[in-house]
């Protein structure tokens, strides 16, 4: 079964209310990259940006991790990074992306995972958060990229 297009859920800025440390909160890295989904099913891999853009061709280096799934079918929600996440590697990977295909020299991109939005058939965007990450990082997604 094919997994469904899913938009990557944007992060916002917000003041921490007081207190609101430990059980029930959830804090991301700050990154400077783009927001994107990672589609992984029988048809193959697919990254889209926010705006749903298909970038897949511009990210090569992301091949491997069809194979690192074991053939599971996902939607992984997270951020695209150059370099360190930095607001100058930032700028690099907008060149990079604006090519729309693999440049033979040029930033190395990274997709972080924030968050698992499919599994195996299972839309994941109503489960609390807390099952979500469980899940994705039974996913032991380490990879020279991911």
């Amino acid at each position: 079964m094919p997994a469904p297009v899913l938009r990557p859920m944007l992060a916002a800025s917000t003041r921490q209310p007081a207190g609101a440390v430990g059980e029930g909160w959830a804090v991301e890295v700050k990154l400077d990259g783009w927001r994107a989904s990672v589609t992984a099913d029988e048809s193959g891999l697919r990254v889209r940006s926010r705006t749903d853009r298909d970038v897949t061709a511009a990210l090569p280096e992301f091949a491997g991790l069809v194979p690192a799934l074991g053939g599971r079918t996902v939607v992984l929600d997270g951020e695209l990074v150059a370099g360190q996440g930095t607001a100058a590697d930032f700028y690099a990977l907008g060149l990079r992306m604006a090519r729309r295909r693999a440049p033979s020299v040029g930033c190395r991109v990274t997709f972080v995972a924030f968050d698992l939005l499919w599994l195996e058939g299972r839309d994941l965007c109503a489960r609390p958060y807390g099952e979500r990450r469980r899940e994705l990082e039974e996913l032991a997604l380490g990879g020279p990229c991911w």
